[in-house]
């Protein structure tokens, strides 16, 4: 066994703001997407669901969206819980703070394709 502390020191500021703007991206993705839901709502399809019912109603925008929004989460974590090592894992996390956005409006352009 060792006896020697384990280094638990201050992540570097790039990280911390990787880590914080991939939080507000996350929690910013769940508004956004009642928002595009809501205004989906002002479509000629949904329109017609309403007054008329029946085969016009469609429901959610699909595996593309479910699959875009499980990869924006999974990018979320992959940039909150890459460790603080240097340029190589800075860059990791950077490039899943892009991906994750990319998901994220993939996911909110299926949504408004959808209506």
């Amino acid at each position: 066994m060792s006896s020697a502390p384990a280094d638990f020191s201050a992540p570097s500021g790039t990280a911390l703001r990787m880590r914080v703007r991939a939080t507000i991206a996350a929690v910013a993705f769940l508004p956004a997407s009642a928002l595009t839901g809501f205004l989906t709502l002002f479509s000629d399809r949904a329109s017609r669901c309403v007054v008329q019912g029946g085969e016009s109603c469609v429901g959610m925008p699909g595996w593309v969206w479910l699959l875009s929004a499980v990869a924006a989460g999974v990018l979320w974590v992959i940039a909150l819980v890459t460790p603080d090592r240097g340029a190589r894992t800075d860059a990791v996390r950077g490039g899943a703070l892009r991906a994750q956005l990319c998901f994220e409006a993939l996911a909110l352009c299926a949504i408004l394709s959808h209506a």
